[in-house]
């Protein structure tokens, strides 16, 4: 298993070897983020889905959990354009 350096925690951790995100926002995810502060989002997923009650067929809820994730995991916005 490789190692990453984490743009979330900022330390040298293990990197994701579980798919967690599809595309290139998946490839960003396992570039810039270890295994454990992904395991962190997961639970903070979790509950702010809960929280908000998102639905997640719904476009605008998937893209209020992508902004919560990025500021989460120190993620900068995606460049657009």
């Amino acid at each position: 298993m490789g190692q990453i350096n984490c743009v979330k925690c900022g330390q040298l951790g293990s990197e994701i070897t579980v798919p967690v995100w599809g595309g290139k926002v998946g490839d960003e995810l396992k570039e810039k983020v270890c295994a454990a502060c992904w395991a962190s989002w997961t639970e903070h997923q979790t509950k702010f889905i809960n929280e908000y009650r998102l639905n997640l067929r719904d476009a605008s809820s998937r893209e209020r959990l992508t902004k919560e994730m990025r500021l989460f995991l120190n993620l900068p916005a995606p460049v657009v354009g």
